[in-house]
C-alpha cells in the first residue's frame, strides 16, 4: 500500500485498501492463523476457502455501518481476488524479494476468473424518453451540468475538468487533453477533440457567461450566487498562476504521484 500510494496516489491506494480488508478478515479467524502461520502455507486450498467467503460476505453501500446489507457483487469479488493476486505477485519480484520467486502465487487464473462482460446488446439504461423526462424536471444547475452527459458520449471525469479556454465555441468543439504542463490529465494521457449540436450552444453560452477563462463548471452555490470564488480570474495566466500558487502550498505528502496533482488541480 505504501508503494501504490507513491506510484499511483492516494485513491488508488484508499481502493487497494479497501480491496485486502476482506483478505485480513479472512486470514485473521483462528482456524486460519492454526494452519496458515505463513505466507508459504497458502495453498490453492486457501484461496477456494477465500473465495467462498467472499460469496458469503455481507457488505452494505459505500461501506456505512448502518446501511442495509448484501452479498457482494461478482464484480466486486472479482476485483478483491485481482488485487490479492498482484500483491502476491509484487511480493515475489525480486527486488521486493518477500516471498521466495519459486514459490507458485495460488491466486491462480482459474480461481481468480475473469472480469464480467456487459452485454453490448443490452438496452440503454437511460433511453431517449427517460432522458427527456429527466431534463424536463432538471433545475438550473443540473441542466449546465449533467445534460450534457445525456448527449455526449466522454467520460464525465474529463467533462469536469474542461477549462473555458479548451471550448471552441464557433465550431461547436471541445478539446480534451493534458494541460498544466501534464500535471492534469484524462484516463490514458490522451487527446481528442469531441464536437458538440450546435442546438446546445446556448447551454455552453450559459456555462461561460461572461468569464474568459477558468473551468467550464461551476459549484452550485456559485451558478445560485449565494457564494462569491475565491479566485478572480481575469485570464488564462491567472488560472496556472492559481494552480502553481496551490501547488507550491501543498505539502510533500500530499504529492507523491501524478494523480496527486491531479486532484489538487481539480480541486482548485
Amino acid at each position: 500500500l505504501t508503494e501504490k500510494r507513491q506510484v499511483c496516489g492516494k485513491e488508488t491506494c484508499r481502493s487497494y485498501r479497501s480491496r485486502l480488508v476482506p483478505l485480513i478478515e479472512f486470514a485473521e479467524s483462528p482456524e486460519l492463523r492454526r494452519r496458515c502461520r505463513q505466507v508459504a502455507d497458502l495453498d490453492r486450498q486457501f484461496v477456494l476457502d477465500f473465495r467462498s467467503f467472499l460469496h458469503q460476505r455481507q457488505v452494505s453501500r459505500n461501506g456505512r455501518a448502518a446501511g442495509e446489507k448484501k452479498r457482494m457483487s461478482v464484480h466486486q469479488i472479482y476485483n478483491v481476488m485481482d488485487c490479492c493476486r498482484t500483491m502476491m505477485n509484487w511480493a515475489r519480484k525480486p527486488e521486493i524479494n518477500l516471498i521466495r520467486l519459486s514459490s507458485p502465487n495460488p491466486f491462480s487464473d482459474d480461481l481468480v476468473g475473469r472480469p464480467p462482460k456487459r452485454d453490448p446488446l443490452k438496452p440503454p439504461t437511460f433511453p431517449l424518453e427517460k432522458r427527456i423526462a429527466m431534463v424536463a424536471v432538471m433545475d438550473e444547475w443540473q441542466l449546465l451540468h449533467l445534460a450534457w452527459s445525456l448527449v455526449l458520449p466522454f467520460r464525465p471525469e474529463d467533462f469536469a475538468g474542461l477549462l473555458i479556454g479548451e471550448v471552441d465555441r464557433d465550431e461547436c468543439l471541445m478539446r480534451f487533453g493534458t494541460r498544466f504542463g501534464g500535471a492534469d490529465f484524462n484516463k490514458g494521457q490522451q487527446q481528442f477533440t469531441c464536437p458538440y449540436p450546435r442546438a446546445m450552444e446556448w447551454l455552453m453560452g450559459r456555462c461561460v457567461g461572461s468569464r474568459t477563462a477558468g473551468p467550464l463548471l461551476r459549484q452550485r452555490q456559485v451558478i445560485a450566487g449565494r457564494r462569491r470564488v475565491k479566485i478572480d480570474v481575469q485570464g488564462a495566466i491567472d488560472v496556472d498562476l492559481a494552480v502553481e500558487c496551490t501547488l507550491a502550498e501543498t505539502g510533500d505528502d500530499e504529492l507523491q504521484a501524478p494523480q496527486d496533482y491531479k486532484r489538487v488541480i481539480r480541486r482548485t
